[in-house]
């Protein structure tokens, strides 16, 4: 069983999205169902995943909530062992002045 922050279990966190897209190769896929099969930390965030995207596409084009947007962020950060966002700076706010 691995654990969150194992090695492996990093690289199939940073290509999940990726993988619930089906936009990953072959091999790679395979290689992502192994490891979820042995390790059900991963399983259980692919799951929590794939529910998330489908509840998502019920709710057509509504926003998601900041509140929950910002969860699911801290959430994938925790997992990934992370304290700032991806690319390293928060996210500004758009520029509503002009």
């Amino acid at each position: 069983m691995s654990h969150p922050h194992d090695p492996e279990c990093v690289r199939l966190l940073e290509r999940v999205s990726e993988y619930l897209d089906h936009a990953v190769d072959e091999a790679t896929c395979r290689a992502i169902e192994a490891h979820v099969r042995a390790c059900p930390s991963c399983a259980a965030v692919i799951d929590g995943l794939r529910r998330t995207v489908g509840l998502c596409r019920e709710t057509g084009d509504r926003p998601v909530p900041a509140a929950v947007k910002a969860r699911a962020q801290a959430s994938i950060r925790r997992l990934l062992g992370t304290k700032e966002p991806a690319g390293g700076r928060t996210p500004r706010k758009p520029d509503r002045a002009r």
